[in-house]
């Protein structure tokens, strides 16, 4: 996997938002590539439809993650080796909502974003939604092992899987 822009950034961080095009991810990813191109620049894996952020935020460095929904259930984050033998280890590697299958980056974090994977149970759902985001789930847990971080949108979304907020 190449990069869409060739620039040197800074901050080696990179921020992994490859799920996020729409409502909140995007507005977080956004923000993130906004204060980053002002700051040094950083590294970002990102979804097709946000290939537009590329010439707003030159500063920064973006790698498309083009993966097909049957891709995302075996070879979810292949890409990752690829952006590694290119930039090597970052310092920093946030997932947003995108479950870790091994450690990467001097420290993991994962953010969840959406906590239904792991705590729907009272909610109606389509069979095929309640498969998905059980599958989800159990990708979620088991990637707790390979991070170092461990965020959510707020203390209770951490406390519906079983890691409690620190303040």
């Amino acid at each position: 996997m190449s990069a869409l822009s060739s620039v040197q950034v800074q901050n080696r961080y990179l921020f992994n938002f490859a799920a996020s095009y729409s409502t909140g991810g995007y507005k977080r990813l956004y923000e993130y590539a906004r204060w980053f191109n002002r700051n040094g620049g950083a590294w970002f894996v990102i979804h097709p439809r946000c290939t537009h952020l590329v010439t707003e935020f030159p500063s920064n460095r973006f790698y498309i993650a083009k993966q097909s929904r049957i891709e995302r259930l075996y070879n979810d984050c292949a890409y990752l080796k690829a952006i590694e033998q290119e930039i090597g280890q970052p310092e920093l590697y946030y997932s947003y909502g995108i479950p870790l299958y091994f450690h990467f980056g001097n420290v993991s974090w994962f953010h969840l974003s959406n906590v239904l994977p792991l705590g729907g149970k009272a909610i109606s759902l389509s069979p095929f939604a309640r498969l998905k985001f059980s599958f989800l789930g159990m990708q979620i847990r088991s990637g707790f092992a390979y991070a170092d971080v461990i965020s959510a949108e707020s203390a209770s979304s951490l406390r519906i899987f079983g890691v409690g907020a620190q303040e």
